[in-house]
């Protein structure tokens, strides 16, 4: 009997200690893992606030890398036009807003957007859209969405299509007085052209308001 009663009590006491080794090991591995998934969350890219307007058959957005920035931080501003409907459409431009590549402020991503043979290089060479910023005074600081370049050029969408262009805002821009100074601002997309089928339009985004400090 007394022997019976040792084994009982050994067999307990060697339970707990295995389960005691095993919580402690799920917990190590349950706190390994947490941390594993924050530091993935950390490491991707930080998305920052974006607005769009949807006007058939095309969707305008505009995003900023972030809302708060420190005085002569530059400012990626990300436009990209976008074919919802069911079919290709084209876009005419009745102007050119031409960015010299060396400057390195313009960089585009395309998918479905085709422009007529020998005009390709409008792709990535022109700046399709237009954007304006206002300080929280009502002064504006910078508006352009024709483009100072009067020439025309086309181009088509596939449907699901879209063109996406990153404008870096270097303060002050290359060539060019203009500048953020300190305040707090609000800066909204602009894309004005001519949809065969549809006729001329002109796109507004919502605005983003952004601090400069």
């Amino acid at each position: 009997m007394l022997l019976r009663v040792l084994e009982t009590r050994f067999l307990r006491k060697l339970f707990v200690s295995h389960l005691r080794k095993v919580v402690f090991l799920i917990a190590v591995i349950v706190v390994a893992l947490a941390a594993t998934v924050y530091a993935y969350f950390l490491s991707l890219p930080q998305a920052g606030p974006r607005v769009s307007i949807t006007s058939p058959p095309l969707e305008f957005s505009l995003e900023l890398n972030k809302a708060e920035y420190q005085y002569g931080e530059n400012i990626t501003i990300v436009l990209c036009l976008r074919n919802i409907s069911n079919q290709t459409i084209t876009v005419g431009k009745s102007s050119m807003w031409i960015i010299d590549p060396s400057y390195g402020v313009l960089t585009t991503e395309a998918d479905g957007a085709n422009f007529p043979e020998g005009e390709q290089h409008y792709l990535s060479r022109l700046f399709h859209f237009g954007f304006s910023i206002t300080h929280q005074n009502g002064t504006v600081i910078f508006k352009e969405y024709i483009g100072p370049a009067q020439m025309t050029y086309d181009f088509t969408i596939e449907h699901g299509g879209y063109i996406k262009q990153t404008f870096i805002w270097v303060n002050p821009l290359p060539t060019v007085s203009y500048h953020i100074p300190r305040g707090i601002f609000q800066i909204r997309g602009i894309f004005k052209a001519g949809i065969v089928g549809v006729g001329s339009i002109t796109l507004e985004t919502p605005t983003i308001t952004f601090t400069y400090m």
